[in-house]
């Protein structure tokens, strides 16, 4: 896959927990392990530009937020860096969603150029580039969890034709942790929903059924307080335009959120 093609070359769905990091139980070394897979199995397409929908950057009420500063700024292992945001190609996501009547907003901060153009690179996008990034421009975008569902697969095929039409190999890491009432001890507290709502993801993945996740109900997802159910909407409408099969991995819970690692290659 050369660098003329314009495609999604990947699309990885990633946790975003610490443990994923510095694994000490069984459950955490085996999803970092298969974060190590799909880095080793990706390892040689070249990539110009990844894209990140993470649930914790900046989150505006019902809006899609899509990242326009020049750089972002954060730790990336064990060192300060500053990641070039691709401004065009941010620029045009943003562009087709306006047209489309989405609910969309483009976030610059600072100066509108330069070194003072930045954002902090959030914990949803840090970890997983932590195994996947190379040297390639990012875009960033961030939805908020007022916006209709339909609304948000739209996003996603709007998204999709702005990055099929893009001049180089994009990757897209859909950042997403799964429900968080799975333990009493845990911010959220339990609830039995939790277990229902990772079962329900996970057997999706597993059956390749997608669109299973569309009819999640509100009141298991409002129970269960997932990290994922906006991103797998929008990874649902970019599936309507880039044709790709799911590989399901691993899921674990070490602590009291479970998380799943799976990824798509054409």
């Amino acid at each position: 896959m050369g660098l003329l093609h314009k495609m999604i070359a990947f699309m990885v769905v990633s946790p975003h927990g610490d443990e994923l990091l510095k694994p000490t139980d069984e459950e955490s070394k085996r999803l970092a392990s298969a974060m190590e897979e799909v880095k080793t199995s990706l390892s040689g397409i070249p990539i110009d530009t990844t894209v990140v929908i993470t649930p914790h950057n900046i989150r505006i009420p019902d809006h899609l937020a899509v990242v326009s500063t020049q750089y972002l700024e954060g730790q990336l292992r064990g060192e300060r860096v500053s990641l070039p945001v691709n401004r065009e190609l941010a620029a045009q996501i943003f562009a087709g969603a306006k047209v489309a009547g989405l609910p969309v907003v483009s976030v610059n901060y600072g100066a509108l150029d330069g070194p003072e153009s930045s954002l902090p690179l959030d914990w949803g996008s840090s970890i997983p580039l932590e195994f996947f990034y190379k040297s390639e421009k990012l875009v960033i975008v961030c939805p908020a969890r007022e916006i209709t569902r339909e609304a948000l697969v739209e996003f996603g095929r709007v998204m999709a034709r702005c990055l099929e039409a893009y001049q180089g190999n994009v990757s897209v890491i859909v950042s997403a942790d799964n429900a968080h009432a799975h333990s009493q001890d845990g911010p959220y507290g339990y609830s039995p929903m939790a277990k229902v709502y990772d079962d329900l993801v996970v057997s999706a993945f597993k059956k390749e059924n997608l669109g299973e996740l569309m009819g999640i109900a509100d009141s298991v997802i409002e129970e269960a307080k997932p990290d994922s159910f906006w991103q797998f909407l929008i990874m649902l409408g970019i599936l309507e335009v880039k044709r790709m099969k799911p590989k399901f991995l691993a899921y674990g819970r070490p602590t009291y959120f479970g998380m799943m690692v799976a990824y798509f290659n054409p």
